[in-house]
């Protein structure tokens, strides 16, 4: 089998890209089957490299170095190759898509490297894939925001992220939608978020479907209306926790097959991390379409079977 490893130079700490490549050789030093390691240049540079190495039919274990934004174009590249599989070591920004396998803390690439390949399921947007999350509303302005203010010198990511949240929620919070959910209509209603959830954490660690399980075959969709400023600050925690689903005055929580958001005109929406615009976008779920490796943890984590939430044991 081969070993790529699709590195993002700039995701995470100055010299988090070059530690990565050190690792990688040390590993391989002592093994059979060798390593690639590849340094995307621009952006939707993974998504060409995945598909260049996966289109020989010749088994192959992608490696995607960056945060969720990396990991969704390596998907986007491979994710149609049977003889691909999928590894996410969690070093950008954003790292959510990976906390459903165990604390990002303990996924190192010895761990990816000895993982076993799990067929996953994903959700597919029109002409494009996710793993994780895709969703529109205040969420999706504050990543738009947040790629912006990082164009401002001296303003890195996580400050460029603080920067989005304050901007937007003193603008803007919520939005005109309506839900269609397995054709079932929820009018059109303002709402601050419209989320399809795969997995469950998002947005720097937010736990906005904690009931979501990534290999049942369903999309667990969260529907947040519109309140004023001060309940989204008394909410903020519940959001974390994920125990923001027992306020079902605001909270509506679908399991579905297939969704579209109905929007006027076109809308922002956000796909693992990745901004993208699009009018009245079709969400459905592709069961088990993809083989991710889950990294070995050893014994720490057990999944429990109802909700593929991880636990310490």
């Amino acid at each position: 089998m081969k070993h790529i490893f699709i590195i993002n130079p700039v995701a995470g700490s100055k010299n988090s890209a070059k530690e990565i490549e050190k690792k990688v050789k040390e590993i391989f030093k002592s093994r059979k089957d060798k390593a690639l390691i590849l340094l995307t240049q621009h952006s939707g540079h993974a998504t060409e490299l995945a598909r260049e190495h996966a289109k020989d039919g010749e088994p192959v274990r992608f490696y995607s170095c960056g945060g969720d934004g990396t990991m969704n174009e390596v998907l986007n590249g491979m994710y149609t190759y049977e003889n691909a599989e999928l590894a996410v070591y969690p070093s950008g920004s954003g790292n959510d898509f990976v906390k459903m396998y165990g604390d990002i803390n303990d996924i190192t690439l010895e761990s990816l490297v000895e993982g076993t390949p799990e067929k996953t399921d994903i959700l597919k947007c029109d002409d494009r894939v996710a793993a994780n999350i895709i969703s529109v509303g205040f969420d999706a302005a504050i990543a738009d925001g947040a790629k912006k203010f990082k164009k401002i010198p001296l303003i890195g990511g996580s400050t460029a992220y603080f920067a989005s949240l304050i901007y937007n929620f003193l603008c803007k919070t919520a939005f005109e939608y309506e839900f269609v959910l397995d054709g079932v209509t929820y009018p059109k209603s303002q709402y601050h978020f419209g989320v399809a959830a795969n997995g469950s954490f998002y947005g720097g660690g937010f736990k906005a479907a904690p009931m979501a399980n990534m290999n049942d075959g369903y999309i667990d969709f969260i529907m947040v209306k519109k309140v004023s400023r001060l309940r989204i600050l008394s909410l903020i925690n519940d959001y974390k926790k994920g125990t923001h689903v027992k306020y079902n005055d605001i909270v509506k929580h679908v399991r579905c097959k297939a969704a579209q958001i109905k929007t006027i005109g076109k809308s922002l929406i956000n796909l693992d991390g990745e901004i993208k615009v699009a009018n009245n976008p079709k969400i459905s779920i592709i069961e088990k379409a993809v083989s991710i490796i889950r990294p070995k943890l050893g014994n720490k984590y057990k999944v429990l079977p109802i909700d593929g939430e991880l636990a310490h044991v």
